[in-house]
């Protein structure tokens, strides 16, 4: 990545702009829960359920 040096701006100072870029991001959701791993975090939060146990 190129690095860029700005000068020093003081309150009040113009500036002049010359272009504006935009990107656009999404963010991920988190993984789904598979079986295995849904009963993991369910024992690790002290959830019990007899169902799940065999």
């Amino acid at each position: 990545m190129k690095k860029i040096f700005f000068p020093a701006f003081k309150k009040g100072d113009n500036i002049k702009v010359n272009e504006i870029l935009s990107e656009e991001k999404e963010t991920k959701p988190p993984a789904r829960y598979n079986e295995a791993s849904l009963i993991k975090e369910l024992e690790k939060k002290r959830v019990r359920y007899k169902s799940y146990k065999s």
